[in-house]
């Protein structure tokens, strides 16, 4: 059944104080990889601080139809027996992946080691994004597909024949770490030339370096890669804080005027582009502080300011920075955002939607996003379109503006299930009512 939540803030003024969030869940981009490669390694290992989510429950469970020997307790740490344990099923295997992009595109790469039939699903809003690059590059590789007009779901059986693929990288990075995260596993290596421009480089180098510290070290020149064939070797591993699910309480403390400290909290802008929020909040005006393991974001005495930014490689945080823009003295402009039409939601379109309904200036094209901020904004029912990203960044308006609606507040569990919980503790009050 739908529901949907209303919300006031309900902070007294005694609590605007400095808040201190003690645990932030682990990356879910690199829970997505590293659930992979604990799959195909050749020795066992456990991961630490996994995010609790839909998106990481369900691909540990594609994983186990496909007969890896991954256990993960709730609540607890995964541990890998290895690949050697792996038993091959006997059965069809049919795998649903719900509503995740990633998941999709890493367990269609992942089906593709094997020669026997996977077939491959999704939800309806799935079912609409993108696979096209990804089953080319496949096929190229000798892979059998059977697809919808190049869309799940798809019917993929391997083994992958060939070495040297190109594919585009305009569209998204989830193809290409789809294909390095197994390129090691092939009897000859793979040999991958992405084709420019490339949108979410960062993700890619993500992945290169997930798989640096599991033994297997690429070869690259511009953008591209030459995975050898090597056996995956991964031991123990904590996953570092993820900086989309952070942006949340951040933006809470700065419309609600209060400096916060996270910690444990690792800065880590090598590994993901997210962590360039820093460098957005400073543009705004938040004061910064970091030490070992920590962060503090004070926000300005006075109003926030616009900026102007490329967000290509941190295109996860684009609705935050959009709900504090709209608080912000002039113009804001985030561009090099063309691939987020294809994400969970049209997140240029739905976005601009959404905020406009509440009196917000916008302005956007194909590759942009402009919000004249400062604008006297009105409560009214907001819609999540199936995007936990869109729920929890409209969920923040509700500190500066009354009669705030959320619809389908559940979807957040894609990605940060505790959501709800949180904007509870740091004062929001969460009322849910059935639609």
């Amino acid at each position: 059944m739908s529901s949907r939540v209303t919300l006031k803030n309900v902070l007294s003024a005694e609590k605007h104080h400095c808040l201190l969030l003690n645990k932030i869940s682990g990356s879910k981009y690199l829970a997505n990889r590293l659930l992979v490669i604990a799959a195909l390694s050749s020795e066992a290992c456990t991961l630490d601080n996994l995010p609790e989510n839909d998106d990481i429950r369900t691909l540990y469970r594609a994983l186990l139809k496909l007969g890896y020997s991954l256990d993960w307790p709730l609540n607890g740490s995964l541990s890998s027996e290895g690949l050697s344990a792996r038993k091959i099923p006997k059965n069809a295997v049919h795998i649903d992946c719900g509503a995740s992009g990633t998941m999709a595109r890493f367990i269609v790469a992942v089906a593709a080691l094997d020669n026997f039939p996977i077939t491959i699903d999704g939800s309806e809003r799935l079912r609409q994004r993108p696979m096209l690059p990804l089953f080319e590059a496949l096929l190229e590789l000798g892979v059998s597909i059977e697809s919808n007009n190049h869309f799940l779901p798809a019917k993929i059986c391997g083994p992958i024949l060939h070495q040297k693929v190109s594919l585009p990288g305009d569209l998204s990075s989830q193809y290409a770490s789809a294909l390095l995260l197994i390129g090691s596993q092939l009897p000859q290596g793979l040999s991958l030339q992405l084709i420019e421009p490339v949108v979410s480089a960062q993700y890619i180098k993500m992945t290169c370096q997930i798989l640096k510290d599991a033994g297997v070290y690429i070869q690259q020149q511009g953008f591209h890669y030459q995975v050898p064939n090597q056996p995956l070797k991964l031991s123990h591993l904590a996953l570092n804080a993820d900086p989309c699910s952070a942006s949340y309480a951040i933006a809470a403390a700065i419309l609600s005027k209060r400096s916060i400290t996270i910690k444990p909290f690792d800065y880590l802008p090598e590994q993901q582009g997210e962590f360039a929020m820093v460098d957005c909040l400073k543009k705004m005006g938040c004061s910064i502080e970091m030490g070992e393991r920590w962060i503090r974001v004070t926000p300005p005495k006075t109003r926030l300011k616009g900026f102007i930014a490329n967000m290509s490689n941190m295109p996860d945080i684009v609705q935050t920075l959009t709900v504090l823009a709209c608080f912000a003295e002039g113009t804001t402009r985030f561009e090099g955002i063309s691939h987020l039409r294809y994400k969970e939601s049209d997140r240029i379109v739905d976005t601009a939607n959404e905020i406009a309904k509440l009196g917000a200036k916008v302005n956007y094209g194909e590759d942009f996003l402009e919000i004249e901020g400062a604008q006297p904004l009105t409560g009214t029912k907001l819609l999540s379109h199936d995007d936990h990203r869109m729920a929890m960044a409209l969920a923040q308006f509700a500190w500066q503006v009354d009669n705030i609606e959320i619809a389908d507040p559940h979807v957040v569990n894609k990605s940060f299930p505790t959501f709800w919980p949180l904007m509870k503790t740091m004062g929001l009050e969460v009322t849910e009512a059935s639609l």
